[in-house]
C-alpha cells in the first residue's frame, strides 16, 4: 500500500518512489507489476523514462484502504504479522 500510496501522492520516478518508501528495487518492481496486472496505477512514458501514475481504481482502492485503518487502533497495524 506504501507504494501506491507514493504515487497518488505525486511520486512518479521509480527511484523517487524507493526513497519515499524505503523499499529495495526488486521489491518495488514487484510491487509495480502487481499494481499493474490490478489496473491501479498505469505506466507512461516520457522521454524515454517511465512514470507511474495512480488510476480511478487506484484511488478508490486506496481510499477504502485508509478507511479501513481509520476504523481499526494503531495496535493491529504495529504488529508484525500485518
Amino acid at each position: 500500500m506504501e507504494v501506491l500510496r507514493a504515487i497518488g501522492n505525486g511520486t512518479h520516478k521509480p527511484s523517487r518512489i524507493i526513497y519515499r518508501t524505503n523499499i529495495l528495487w526488486r521489491t518495488l518492481m514487484d510491487a509495480l507489476n502487481l499494481l499493474l496486472e490490478n489496473q491501479l496505477i498505469e505506466v507512461k512514458r516520457i522521454n524515454k523514462f517511465k512514470r507511474y501514475y495512480i488510476t480511478p481504481k487506484g484511488r478508490k482502492v486506496l481510499w477504502y484502504f485508509e478507511k479501513v485503518r481509520e476504523a481499526l487502533p494503531m495496535e493491529f497495524f504495529n504488529r508484525e504479522s500485518v
